[in-house]
């Protein structure tokens, strides 16, 4: 079972969309093999987008799922690159 939050970032304040966004962070590193953290995450109000290096495409996959399931509304742009 996952938990999705949403927020309607049109609406919220500073420190809300502050909250969300670490959230929806924390889900795409949570994602990751912890010995493997060359990504960059950005987020604005209705985008994420990711680059930097992963050692597969299932790292890859898993990533911009966990994203999604922290928040299905955004845009992801994932950027990340295989390198094995």
């Amino acid at each position: 079972m996952s938990t999705q939050t949403f927020l309607d970032c049109s609406q919220a304040t500073s420190n809300e969309f502050d909250q969300h966004r670490d959230a929806v962070v924390a889900a795409a590193l949570s994602a990751l093999d912890p010995n493997d953290r060359n990504v960059v995450v950005r987020m604005d109000r209705s985008e994420i987008v990711l680059r930097g290096r992963v050692e597969s495409f299932f790292e890859k996959q898993r990533v911009q799922e966990a994203i999604r399931r922290a928040d299905s509304r955004l845009r992801i742009c994932n950027e990340l690159i295989v390198v094995k």
